[in-house]
């Protein structure tokens, strides 16, 4: 199995609404072994001084315009331990973006934890937070030389 994109991210700037500071969102269309497999939207934030990435990860079908399959699952990566590591934690999913059909059903916390994609889901989540470039550097403060995505 190979993590793919279907062209470059389209990275676009808005206002945090937790914070009011400006933050950087990243979209991201995701193939598996060249087949349509997920939309991403990375919000990239710094919150008290911290670097967090809040994910949404879309999946379904990508068939023209039906939405009826498609589900949303959402997490937040960030400083949660007390050893300063990064870890990622499980929300209800696309707190922030505006409703629009293909985000199909936005599922919760709860609902996610229970969901047969939430495997697939952190599959992909690991793989953004590690090879897309700018995703990487805003969580660790580094880059890697070329982009690996």
């Amino acid at each position: 199995m190979t993590f793919t994109l279907d062209g470059s991210p389209e990275s676009t700037q808005k206002t945090c609404s937790m914070c009011g500071a400006t933050s950087v969102v990243i979209h991201h269309f995701i193939l598996k072994d060249h087949n349509a497999f997920a939309i991403g939207e990375t919000e990239l934030h710094q919150h008290g001084g911290n670097p967090e990435a809040w994910i949404n990860i879309v999946f379904g079908s990508f068939n023209d315009d039906e939405y009826e399959d498609h589900v949303t699952f959402g997490c937040r990566v960030g400083l949660f331990t007390e050893d300063g590591e990064l870890a990622s934690s499980l929300i209800d999913s696309n707190h922030t973006s505006p409703s629009t059909p293909v985000w199909g059903l936005r599922l919760t916390r709860e609902q996610a934890l229970s969901h047969d994609l939430l495997p697939a889901f952190w599959e992909v989540v690991d793989w953004l937070v590690l090879e897309d470039p700018q995703t990487h550097q805003h969580l660790y403060g580094h880059s890697f030389d070329q982009p690996r995505l």
